[in-house]
């Protein structure tokens, strides 16, 4: 199989990406008081060294709306502009590109600060199935100071050295809380019709591109299809990026599926192996016929060869292969030599990346131990001695 599309360049905002292959936002556990640490720095220089042309930094909170004790990065602490601007060093030195990520869980949120349990706040109170607690209404003084939140998030960021920033509003988060008729009971300003619904994510994009100036991208994460019974549907987020789409400072969508407010949707935000490779590239080529910037799509895209026919087929303009990345950083480069048989692909098992992260630590892989031990291992040399082992 020939692999041309996957290694041809895209340019955005005038900043090159030298192939189509990135990784998506994703928890790590290597968040050291809230900043990024060297490990975290390590961990993306090794993907970025591979040959991935986009790295996307894990989430950060900007509000104090927005955390609570569990291990995420926290862009208003003091010592998190050195940490981003370790990581930004180690990644663009192999010709990456670096994006932080900004997100709101919302209703999605235990809020225990101290070992206290802390209101959620939503749109609405309207309860969350995987917490069980029902949120407290955001009062326009309190979306306004949100708002005001995430756009000197994003000035820090690109200050420390990033060179875009995507803020999150798949998987469930504050943003899509605001869009789903079913979860936003406002009768204010920001909630009713569309247009209403969308005035927060709107603000939110507006205030980013703000204080980011012209040069920076700007990027959306959304979930295509929250697959949840009160979850929005392909249908209507589509409907919501026609409108978007015409927003000058907004550079990218981003596809993802599946929402973290209940057990049916947090299957697909880390899809397992029982579920197709490249599964949602239909759905994203809706979006991709809908809109007129560039689609970026991840779920389960574990080979190369997978991406290319994406690509190919015109269902999106970059593969997130994130998964793929954490079971070998090198994908990439071998990719682009022919070595296709040398690539360690990801099963999707989820018991090192998901499964470390669920018991509070750093994330690894079965296929390849190194993986988040980057610094203790660096880049380990064959054996001088081949041997064949059972």
């Amino acid at each position: 199989m020939t692999i041309e599309h996957l290694f041809s360049p895209l340019a955005i905002r005038g900043l090159t990406f030298r192939n189509r292959i990135f990784s998506t936002g994703h928890q790590t556990n290597m968040v050291e008081d809230g900043a990024p640490s060297a490990r975290m720095a390590a961990y993306h220089e090794a993907r970025a060294a591979g040959g991935a042309a986009l790295i996307i930094m894990e989430a950060a909170r900007m509000h104090e709306t927005a955390l609570s004790d569990g291990p995420v990065l926290d862009i208003n602490r003091r010592d998190a502009a050195a940490g981003y601007g370790r990581v930004a060093e180690a990644v663009k030195r192999h010709g990456a590109v670096l994006f932080g990520q900004l997100s709101h869980p919302g209703r999605v949120n235990a809020r225990i600060r101290d070992g206290v349990r802390q209101p959620a706040y939503s749109a609405s109170a309207s309860r969350g199935a995987r917490f069980g607690s029902i949120p407290r209404p955001l009062t326009v003084m309190q979306i306004e100071d949100i708002v005001a939140a995430y756009g000197s998030g994003a000035a820090r960021m690109v200050g420390a050295g990033l060179d875009g920033v995507e803020i999150t509003a798949s998987h469930g988060m504050l943003p899509a809380q605001f869009l789903n008729p079913r979860v936003n009971r406002r009768e204010d300003d920001y909630g009713g019709g569309l247009d209403g619904r969308l005035r927060f994510l709107r603000e939110v994009l507006e205030a980013v591109r703000a204080a980011l100036g012209p040069g920076p991208i700007l990027g959306l994460r959304l979930s295509i299809d929250e697959m949840q019974i009160d979850g929005l549907t392909p249908d209507e987020v589509i409907e919501a990026c026609r409108v978007l789409d015409a927003m000058a400072g907004l550079d990218y969508f981003n596809v993802a599926a599946g929402s973290m407010a209940g057990l049916g949707g947090s299957v697909h935000v880390v899809p397992p192996m029982a579920i197709e490779a490249g599964y949602l590239a239909p759905p994203a080529e809706r979006l991709r016929r809908a809109v007129t910037k560039p689609v970026f799509l991840a779920g389960r895209i574990n080979q190369p060869q997978i991406a290319e026919a994406i690509l190919a087929a015109g269902q999106a303009d970059m593969c997130g292969m994130t998964r793929a990345l954490i079971s070998d950083p090198e994908l990439p480069a071998k990719a682009k030599a022919g070595r296709l048989d040398d690539i360690r692909a990801c099963i999707a098992c989820n018991q090192a990346c998901i499964g470390h992260l669920q018991a509070g630590t750093p994330i690894s892989c079965i296929q390849h131990p190194e993986t988040g031990r980057e610094e203790r291992f660096g880049r380990l040399r064959p054996a001088r001695r081949r041997m064949k082992i059972l």
